[in-house]
């Protein structure tokens, strides 16, 4: 009865829970590649407008400054930026940017906002020509476009990484200078650390092509950061995992893989390119807490497995109680002192302490009863011997 009644409720019970733990795992499955897919694709989308809008600004402030060079072409431009110094400063804090140049044809960084080190430094044989500002204007010059370029450590910015964006600058069809904005990484941090529905570990961050960061972590804001990064080594500071390899090849995939910590983690990348940078972008989150409503799941079909044996079990043997009591014995006792009965053996000792029940009582009574009946037979016969031996003796005599 029992290995039936588990074989009857398990095998169901088993099958209804496996294909439901099938169904769920896979959707649930799906519900988390599909939420960190949606994330890294709306951040891509910030980034990118984040980018457009740069270029619009210095298309911007290009055009204001081209315009109030040929309105007064009589004065000297380091005196008009110089009178423009209020419009270009409440500009780049308005826009969130690190600071404004203004550089000659010869390469003369003749105004700055922040005024730093590279004011009144020449690009093209001074202190900083090879500097990421340097080889953004020697581009900007040759190709006469709107050109990017990427974080380097920049001397005049206490060496901390720089990116920069210029435009050349033209007058009546002739190019007179170059005008370049240094962008802000807290900008990109905002965008890249807005963590809504990231749950505890979830994070999004961007590398570069030499997989130094080019946002700070969230997780590893000390180890992981743009400075710590070009401050540091790839090793300890950069990220050069598989999903960032695979994204800086051009590929775009949402895997489980092992994260900078060596930690499992779900993660979504995709490359970034505007005007030549290359980055990717990567979404990602502990494996263990994207998959814990599928790992819940589990713990609770495992319960309700265990729950169905234990009831099982104990149905099982409430019924089988309700079955032997009518018998009142196991079926084996019952088997065997039916036999010994039916061959004539009333030899059976039951214990006088035993309290049976059902139809096994009646058989112990029957053979109580069969016993006394055979005594009974035997004393009447030995009676019926004696008495024929003394009327045989009688006659004996009487002859």
């Amino acid at each position: 009865l029992l290995y039936s009644f588990i074989l009857l409720g398990m095998v169901p019970a088993a099958i209804i829970a496996f294909f439901s733990l099938y169904i769920a795992s896979s959707s649930i499955e799906q519900q988390a590649y599909e939420q960190l897919t949606s994330i890294r694709e709306i951040k891509k989308n910030q980034l990118e407008d984040y980018f457009q809008q740069t270029q619009k600004d210095l298309r911007l402030i290009n055009n204001v400054w081209s315009d109030n060079l040929k309105l007064d072409s009589e004065l000297r431009p380091e005196l008009l930026a110089s009178l423009k110094h209020s419009f270009f400063e409440s500009f780049i804090n308005k826009y969130n940017y690190y600071d404004l140049f203004i550089i000659d044809s010869e390469g003369e960084i003749f105004y700055t906002v922040a005024k730093e080190p590279d004011y009144k430094t020449n690009l093209k044989h001074g202190l900083y020509k090879n500097s990421g500002l340097g080889r953004l204007f020697e581009k900007v010059s040759r190709s006469r476009k709107i050109e990017i370029e990427d974080f380097s450590a920049y001397a005049p910015s206490n060496g901390e990484p720089a990116s920069f964006i210029a435009e050349p600058i033209e007058v009546n069809g002739k190019v007179v200078g170059v005008i370049a904005l240094q962008l802000s990484i807290d900008t990109i941090n905002q965008i890249m650390q807005f963590r809504e529905g990231m749950g505890e570990t979830g994070e999004t961050y961007l590398v570069g092509d030499d997989f130094k960061m080019r946002s700070d972590s969230y997780l590893d804001p000390t180890g992981h950061s743009v400075i710590a990064s070009f401050a540091g080594n790839v090793r300890n500071n950069g990220v050069q995992t598989e999903a960032s390899s695979a994204g800086l090849r051009g590929q775009t995939s949402t895997d489980i893989v092992i994260d900078y910590n060596g930690n499992p983690v779900l993660s979504s990348y995709t490359p970034v390119s505007f005007l030549g940078l290359n980055w990717v972008l990567l979404a990602e989150i502990d494996e263990a807490e994207a998959f814990a409503a599928l790992n819940n799941l589990q713990m609770i079909i495992a319960f309700i497995c265990l729950f169905t044996l234990a009831g099982i079990i104990i149905v099982t043997f409430m019924i089988a109680k309700s079955i032997l009591t009518p018998i009142g014995g196991e079926p084996a006792a019952m088997e065997s002192l039916t036999e010994k009965i039916a061959q004539g053996d009333l030899t059976t000792q039951f214990s006088g302490n035993s309290h049976h029940t059902g139809v096994y009582a009646s058989m112990v009574s029957m053979t109580h009863s069969l016993t006394r009946m055979m005594g009974s037979l035997s004393h009447v016969t030995i009676e019926l011997s004696s008495a024929a031996e003394q009327t045989s003796s009688t006659s004996v005599q009487a002859s």
